[in-house]
């Protein structure tokens, strides 16, 4: 099963007024296996919620971006005081967002196989980490009653957001990784597979010689695969804190080229099993 799943690349705007920077979503569609050992029921509900935070978010948008216009305008207290109420419910959708999106991404590395358990355990103490941040902010945010004061809280959180997106594409390589990695420990089964069941049958010992080249083959491309896989999860690996829209972008290409080489390996697997 398949979905897209939205990353966020959060770009700060609202530059005048208070100063408070407010994400404004925009959609990258990744595709992300969802494995089969989710709650189903639990992820479908994540998701949903996040598409209608997400609406709620930008319908939100459009009645800040009055508000903030009437104060440029009036320039009164009643004018101030409105901006700021819009701009503190803006940033408390916000917040849930970032909430239910940490909830995305924990549940699906949590149930992703194929990760480096050390490395699985360890980014779920970060993202549980981050929730806990952000819903400090949602607490403060919530309590700031003037626009200083939100301007002081949306400072302190700009450092998290930072950390919120490089723990994002950080979680989803490893998603990645585990994919391919379970792809290729499928693949080495297979292999194996098919090469007990040619020793077991009663073919000539000249056809078991040719298919046994052909494994040769096959072998060299499997141990080539494993090479480049290695070099490739490595990278990611030894430097979480690169993880970055550039980075996820070059390993999705790097991956594209190992599912390529299983692929072929498995189309070489069909050809010496007949």
């Amino acid at each position: 099963m398949a979905i897209r799943l939205a990353v966020f690349h959060f770009f700060l705007f609202l530059s005048t007024i208070f100063f408070i920077p407010v994400a404004r979503a925009q959609e990258s569609s990744v595709p992300v296996v969802i494995p089969q050992t989710v709650d189903q029921e639990l992820f479908k509900n994540l998701e949903a919620k996040y598409f209608f935070l997400l609406e709620q978010y930008r319908n939100q948008e459009q009645t800040y971006s009055i508000a903030k216009n009437q104060y440029l305008q009036l320039n009164t207290l009643a004018s101030q005081e409105l901006a700021v109420q819009e701009t503190r419910t803006l940033i408390d959708m916000r917040a849930d967002i970032l909430l239910t999106y940490i909830d995305i991404l924990t549940q699906l590395l949590s149930n992703t196989r194929g990760v480096p358990i050390e490395n699985k355990n360890a980014q779920i103490i970060s993202l549980s980490l981050l929730r806990e941040r952000v819903l400090l902010h949602k607490t403060k945010n919530l309590n700031s009653l003037d626009r200083l004061t939100l301007d002081a809280e949306s400072a302190s959180f700009q450092t998290t957001y930072k950390q919120i997106e490089q723990n994002a594409y950080y979680t989803l390589s490893l998603i990645r990784i585990g994919e391919m990695q379970e792809a290729y420990d499928k693949m080495v089964v297979v292999r194996n597979a098919v090469e007990s069941s040619i020793q077991n049958s009663e073919l000539s010992s000249a056809k078991k010689g040719e298919k046994e080249r052909g494994f040769q083959e096959i072998d060299r491309t499997i141990l080539s695969t494993q090479q480049d896989f290695n070099v490739t999860k490595q990278k990611v690996l030894t430097k979480p804190g690169d993880s970055s829209l550039s980075s996820f972008s070059e390993l999705s290409r790097s991956l594209a080229v190992t599912y390529s080489q299983i692929s072929q390996v498995v189309e070489f697997l069909q050809e010496v099993r007949k």
